[in-house]
């Protein structure tokens, strides 16, 4: 499958899953990488991304069996979530959840210009995968780019590991609109049908659709997108 290096939006590689090798593709054959979120890279010829920090390579992508896959340096694979064959998402790590926090020392005093993402199951003492890496150069860059006004171009769009916190916080709420009776009322999640007036302004994600996603503000209706007349899902402001 294609990735491409998270901040460039190019140096697309082709890599293979079963056993993790990869190979540069030549910038003449790799086909545009394209702006859009990694929830939205499913069943797209480009369906992921890649960092490299310190000299290793993390990687998130969406497999041909459509499942989303967060790969670590050491081969290891973590099969986040699945699109089932009614085009819902299920959860297969449901005690696991990300977290992106600025990095300290062993004393509690911060470590300046690094971030730590760590990815935890509520069941296991210690971290599945841990990494403290250099997030201030993304910041910067996205800094820069607040300056070339490219439409809805956020810190996630320069920083891998933001962009895969966000995919994991928001299929994990769309999970649970199909796992959970009653999501919206019993659990916290905003959910609205095409056509509803928004009652919580922000980004929402169509349910059944997660390749369609729209920007509401509150009393405007859901809109129709590619003829998708159903249940939409909030998933940030």
């Amino acid at each position: 499958m294609l990735i491409y290096r998270h901040h460039t939006c190019s140096d697309v590689i082709a890599l293979d899953d079963a056993t993790g090798h990869w190979e540069p593709v030549p910038e003449e054959g790799a086909p545009p990488v394209g702006p859009m979120t990694l929830v939205q890279r499913i069943g797209e010829p480009v369906r992921g991304t890649y960092t490299v920090e310190n000299e290793r390579r993390y990687c998130c992508y969406w497999t041909a069996d459509e499942e989303l896959v967060f790969r670590e340096p050491s081969g290891r694979r973590f099969c986040l979530f699945r699109r089932d064959a009614r085009g819902r998402i299920v959860d297969l790590m449901p005690s696991v959840s990300a977290d992106l926090v600025d990095a300290v020392h062993g004393d509690g005093s911060p470590v300046p210009h690094m971030s730590t993402f760590s990815l935890r199951d509520c069941f296991a003492p210690e971290p599945l995968v841990e990494v403290t890496y250099e997030s201030s150069k993304y910041l910067l860059l996205y800094s820069v780019s607040l300056f070339t006004y490219i439409p809805d171009e956020d810190l996630s769009d320069f920083d891998f590991f933001v962009a895969l916190r966000r995919a994991i916080d928001e299929l994990k709420l769309v999970s649970r609109v199909h796992a959970l009776p009653d999501a919206g009322t019993d659990w916290g999640i905003t959910v609205a049908v095409t056509g509803a007036a928004c009652v919580r302004r922000g980004w929402y994600i169509a349910a059944d659709r997660i390749d369609l996603r729209c920007e509401v503000g509150a009393g405007e209706p859901l809109p129709e997108i590619d003829a998708y007349r159903g249940l939409w899902v909030w998933v940030r402001s």
